[in-house]
């Protein structure tokens, strides 16, 4: 205003008195809306029940036995797991059968198992892909075989295959079962152990063995390291893959275990079965999706020996049934938002995060009618107390007796006192100033017949 002073508007207390409109809008609703909260948090408590948005902290995975390649890569997995928030208890059993069983059974969480074992009554277990190459050796005594037959130079040779139920034996089964009678009649096969099956070759109890295990696997190492112990070169590797799905073809190079002298003295021509994980179908998404990330961590610090074109995790093995969420992670990598918040949040989202939008946007649809809700509450009570103040108005107007005007007068400065304290919303102010001026025509109703009847004229008349 010109010549006047300027009155700058008091933000800071509007925004004060908007926050006190919310909170008692908040607090009027809960009082008498309570029934639709009740709703809201039941279908909240279902719905964490029932998505399990959050993974565990601990899991089980069945590690094989002591010193196995099982074992190695458990620990492994183990350490890398840890950095992600998961503890990891590792489970020792006497190999992959024992882990199925032990997956099947509920006892662990994961299990490492290899490609062609399988297990009845698997139906709840599912596949998080091969996570590793796990090679078949054979070490014999002598002079190098080149790319002799193995079966036509082993003929009346000792070799151990494995214990029942190993998986060595399985997979050195699975190579038997495609000889001839003939020739297989002519191994004598031994069942050892791979402890000591390595002993009695060193002392030439025996003179070859199969052992399945990766290269990192302390009875693979103890056996490259023994004198006089020899790599048998598979240079039917190709054929064998052809027969036995499970199972590809690997390679170590010239010179891949020693330069001087250089071991092996030729690339060598080996088969492999895989590692697989598997879970169960109930294992939490998080944890899946964790695991599987860490395999690709390994592959890609180059941890693994073998390499393998488009690496790992991968479906090699099609006996077990795929883990939908590995699928989705072999096709399209790890989840975008795991390069910026920890697994847990990153799964969390991924899993939920139709829930999320819904309830964002069921919770802006309430935003947008909290304003009218309070301004409809409020006009039903406003009509409440019109009504109130006209059935007043017209008691006062056919009263008689001063006692029934006192009698008024008192419900009304209830009444009043009740008008005063009423919360009013933003926006309701006018409704509100219309309704302390029907106060005030009811206050001056009450005044004029108190005034026009001070000793109850009226009724005096009529008794005359």
């Amino acid at each position: 205003m010109a010549g006047g002073k300027v009155v700058k508007p008091k933000i800071e207390k509007y925004f004060l008195i908007s926050m006190r409109d919310e909170i008692s809008a908040l607090l009027h609703f809960l009082k008498h809306q309570w029934y639709i909260v009740a709703v809201v948090v039941s279908l909240g408590v279902f719905a964490v029940s029932v998505y399990n948005p959050l993974p565990p902290s601990r899991i089980r995975i069945a590690s094989g036995q002591v010193n196995s390649t099982f074992e190695v890569i458990a620990k492994r997995y183990q350490t890398i797991l840890a950095k992600g928030g998961v503890e990891v208890e590792l489970v020792t059993t006497r190999g992959a059968i024992e882990n199925l069983r032990a997956l099947r059974d509920g006892s662990v969480d994961i299990a490492l198992s290899q490609g062609g074992v399988t297990l009845s009554d698997a139906s709840d277990i599912v596949s998080l892909g091969s996570i590793g190459y796990l090679p078949l050796w054979y070490f014999h005594r002598g002079e190098p075989l080149g790319g002799a037959n193995i079966f036509e130079v082993s003929r009346g040779k000792r070799i151990s295959i494995g214990l029942e139920g190993s998986g060595t034996r399985i997979v050195a089964d699975s190579i038997l079962n495609l000889i001839p009678p003939d020739v297989r009649s002519a191994l004598i096969l031994v069942e050892l152990t791979a402890g000591d099956s390595i002993d009695a070759l060193r002392n030439k109890s025996i003179d070859g063995m199969f052992i399945v295990a990766g290269i990192e696997s302390g009875n693979v190492q103890a056996l490259l390291a023994s004198p006089g112990v020899e790599v048998y070169d598979f240079s039917m590797a190709d054929g064998l893959t052809r027969q036995l799905p499970f199972m590809e073809v690997v390679k170590v190079p010239l010179g891949a275990l020693g330069l001087s002298p250089a071991k092996p003295a030729a690339d060598t021509l080996m088969v492999a079965t895989t590692t697989i994980a598997l879970s169960r179908n109930t294992l939490h998404p998080a944890i899946q999706h964790l695991f599987l990330k860490s395999v690709s961590t390994i592959y890609r610090e180059k941890v693994s020996f073998f390499d393998r074109p488009g690496g790992f995790p991968a479906f090699i093995d099609k006996s077990t049934p795929r883990s939908k969420i590995a699928e989705r992670y072999t096709a399209n990598g790890q989840l975008p938002l795991d390069q910026y918040l920890p697994h847990w949040l990153a799964s969390f989202l991924s899993v939920s995060w139709f829930w999320l939008v819904a309830l964002v946007f069921v919770a802006y649809q309430l935003t947008q009618f909290t304003p009218s809700y309070r301004k409809v509450m409020f006009e039903v009570v406003l009509s409440d107390l019109y009504g109130r103040l006209f059935a007043i108005y017209r008691t006062a107007d056919e009263a008689r007796l001063v006692e029934e005007l006192d009698t008024i007068g008192a419900h009304f400065k209830v009444l009043a006192h009740e008008i005063g304290a009423l919360w009013v919303p933003k926006g309701c102010t006018t409704q509100y100033g219309f309704l302390l001026q029907a106060v005030q025509i009811v206050s001056r109703k009450i005044a004029e017949r108190a005034d026009s009847s001070p000793d109850t004229a009226p009724e005096r008349a009529l008794a005359e």
